[in-house]
């Protein structure tokens, strides 16, 4: 209840929510990255196999990015991803290093 209190009280996070995901779904739609036709702050990342998603997942650790890798049978066979999202408590400096930690794992497949 206190949740939704808060949510009425103070819009802004809601506001900046949708502000930080709009900001990241335009870095990987620049990058190329599948999305698979997201529309909310829980962002798949849509490689297509297990190697291709290993080694997305596997760049984006190098960079102290944190996300979670999805392959078949838990995603129908050649949706093999990774899990993203976004929240209204990352700061612009956070959506910076995502950027160019997506940008380095992009050129690394």
């Amino acid at each position: 209840m206190a949740s939704l209190e808060l949510m009425q009280a103070e819009p802004q996070h809601l506001e900046r929510l949708w502000k930080n995901t709009a900001r990241y779904r335009k870095v990987l739609h620049d990058l190329g990255l599948d999305i698979w036709g997201s529309e909310t702050p829980a962002i798949p990342i849509v490689l297509g196999s297990k190697e291709l998603a290993y080694r997305f997942w596997q760049s984006l650790m190098e960079k102290g990015i944190f996300t979670v890798m999805s392959i078949a049978p838990a995603v129908p066979p050649g949706k093999d991803l990774i899990r993203t999202s976004i929240s209204a408590m990352h700061s612009d400096e956070q959506l910076d290093r995502i950027a160019e930690a997506m940008a380095y794992a992009t050129k690394k497949l």
